[in-house]
């Protein structure tokens, strides 16, 4: 494009000093050479400043642009959706039943919860390289129904808000994890890991639900 626009300019000035008599302007061939040598020279750096100028505007972002979002509102919403789930069956369960255990073996409810909130807290913060919003063991006995729904709360809002502030980077990056035959993953994978390590344990969660005469909440999703 920039070589076309030179070339049409130089015929352009050829053309005009073609039209221009020789007795007229008393001109000598070498002055027409260097008059068209230097008005080549001018056009050359105009139509290079005006291509920079073009990029430049084209790379500025405009300080009220919205920022780019690195996931599609469907997962947001996918994500909204799991924590809308997670505290109906939280909810459901009785406060005084919040230490109860399928078997001796298994976590509690509430350290059931407390464990979904912890672990994709402790992820996000991960791959954002900061530290975890809150730091709490999982079996914990001061925290009772109220504090255990303000933690889950507290955990995927959290999260919610670190999924629209992931950069492009810090989804490609592969972490270090201490899971099953898989010792890292990209954040990308790692946010779906979240997604279904929560679904995994809320389906455990209503378990704990009908064992004790429960029906636990409508599925959504």
């Amino acid at each position: 494009m920039l070589r076309s626009v030179l070339l049409n300019n130089a015929e352009a000035l050829e053309g005009v000093v073609r039209l221009i008599s020789p007795g007229a302007c008393k001109m000598s061939s070498r002055r027409s050479t260097r008059i068209i040598s230097a008005a080549a020279t001018f056009i050359c750096k105009s139509t290079m400043a005006a291509v920079f100028a073009g990029l430049l505007a084209a790379l500025v972002v405009p300080s009220n642009a919205a920022p780019a979002r690195t996931f599609d509102a469907d997962v947001i919403r996918d994500w909204q959706t799991s924590k809308l789930f997670t505290l109906a069956v939280a909810e459901a369960m009785p406060a005084d039943k919040f230490g109860f255990r399928v078997t001796p073996e298994v976590r509690s409810f509430a350290e059931l919860m407390i464990h979904i909130a912890t672990s994709q807290a402790e992820r996000f913060a991960q791959m954002s390289g900061n530290p975890a919003p809150f730091s709490v063991e999982e079996n914990s006995q001061k925290l009772d129904k109220a504090d255990v729904l303000r933690l889950l709360n507290q955990s995927f809002d959290y999260c919610i808000a670190k999924l629209n502030s992931f950069t492009p980077v810090q989804l490609q990056k592969n972490y270090e994890v201490d899971w099953y035959e898989r010792p890292e993953v990209s954040g990308r994978e790692m946010v779906t890991a979240m997604f279904v390590h929560t679904a995994h344990h809320r389906a455990q969660a209503e378990v704990y639900l009908r064992a004790n005469g429960i029906a636990p909440p409508t599925y959504r999703f």
